[in-house]
């Protein structure tokens, strides 16, 4: 490149410079427009429209955990040893919702040989007996 394609391009981009310069708005005019939209009742009213919100929501967890307590486990009744005094089960009769899908088809084939369990069950059970 050479001087004349400097000057060139300067001048092209002053050209533009000039032209947004002479289409850019005002800055007070918006800044004016800003302002008085921006009034203190649509502040309070969006304000407003949080705390309903937030107030919504302490509603709904407070309905929530007053069911849950209704409904599910009572106070810890000490001479019963059992939450509710109602029907408690035992935690040796107690079964996994899931246990069901512990027992699948094929399991006893992937099950390890009991060989040496029951030589070393054979020999405690003949000890014990003696």
């Amino acid at each position: 490149m050479n001087f004349s394609d400097d000057d060139e391009l300067r001048a092209h981009f002053d050209a533009l410079r000039r032209h947004d310069r002479d289409r850019a708005p005002d800055f007070r005019a918006m800044l004016d427009r800003a302002r008085s939209t921006n009034s203190p009742a649509r502040r309070r009213a969006f304000s407003l429209i949080w705390i309903a919100a937030a107030a919504v929501m302490v509603l709904a967890v407070g309905i929530a955990v007053r069911e849950t307590r209704q409904h599910g486990a009572g106070r810890y009744d000490g001479s019963t040893g059992s939450f509710g005094g109602g029907d408690t089960v035992s935690i040796s009769n107690w079964k996994s919702p899931t246990a069901s899908l512990l027992h699948t088809s094929g399991s006893d084939v992937l099950a390890s040989s009991k060989i040496l369990s029951s030589v070393l069950d054979g020999a405690s059970r003949a000890a014990v007996q003696h």
